[in-house]
This record gives C-alpha cells, sequence and structure tokens, in this order.
C-alpha cells in the first residue's frame, strides 16, 4: 500500500456551475427587468412629469407592460401541430394578469380611501390620462 494521497476532484463537488433551471429563471427575470424599464420610459413619455409624484417606480401600465413584454420574450417555441399548449400558455398568462390588476386596483382604492394617496393618477399612468380627459 502506497501512502499516496490520491487526487480529489473537490471541485467539481464544491464549484458547480449553475443548473439550467437557475439559468432559464435568471433569463427570465432579466427579460422582465428590461420590459419594466422599456414599460417606464413609456410611460413616461407619455405621461410626461408634472409633478413629482410622477416618478414613482410603482405603476400600473408599467406593470402590465412589464409582464406581455417579459412573457413575449421568454416564451418557448411551440409546434404548429400543437394547439392546445399555446392556448393553455396564453389562458394562464391571461388569468395571471388579471389577478395582479385586480391585487394592484384593491391596493390602490385603500390607499386612496385611508388618504394614504391623494393623487391617484400617477400610480395608473397611461390610463390615468384616458381618466382625465
Amino acid at each position: 500500500m502506497s501512502t499516496e494521497k490520491k487526487p480529489t476532484k473537490w471541485g467539481e463537488k464544491y464549484i458547480k456551475k449553475p443548473p439550467k433551471i437557475k439559468r432559464k429563471i435568471r433569463k427570465k427575470w432579466h427579460a422582465y427587468l428590461i420590459g419594466y424599464i422599456i414599460g417606464y420610459i413609456i410611460s413616461l413619455c407619455v405621461t410626461g412629469v408634472p409633478s413629482v409624484d410622477y416618478l414613482i417606480p410603482f405603476k400600473y401600465d408599467v406593470i402590465l407592460l412589464c409582464a406581455i413584454i417579459g412573457e413575449s420574450l421568454t416564451a418557448p417555441p411551440v409546434d404548429i401541430k400543437d394547439t392546445l399548449s399555446p392556448r393553455w400558455r396564453g389562458f394562464v398568462f391571461g388569468v395571471v394578469l388579471s389577478a395582479l390588476s385586480v391585487v394592484f386596483l384593491i391596493v390602490m382604492h385603500i390607499l386612496e380611501t385611508y388618504n394614504i394617496v391623494t393623487n391617484i393618477y400617477p400610480f395608473i399612468g397611461i390610463f390615468g390620462l384616458l381618466k382625465k380627459s
């Protein structure tokens, strides 16, 4: 028997590449962040900045644009023959977006009811312009 130590592969044990799922999630979050920035810039360009309240990053239209842009960038390619999968994915996306919209509107209503926020139009964004005119 030899007293020499065998080389170990400690690098494979402790230094691992991130799994494929983590990379996909990271790519999705990058796409959503890009969508959020694009939506925020579009919202500021359309509404303008009549007061400092309009610079808040929490806007209804920005969240919707972020979700639409992020989902469209990360949607997997589908086969033309498979008609149920894209429809189901679109239905689930619509339900999630509707639920997100309802939660946002409920929070805005509560904030306005308890006089935490006096002007709700900056939180609505582009859609606030439609209500003003």
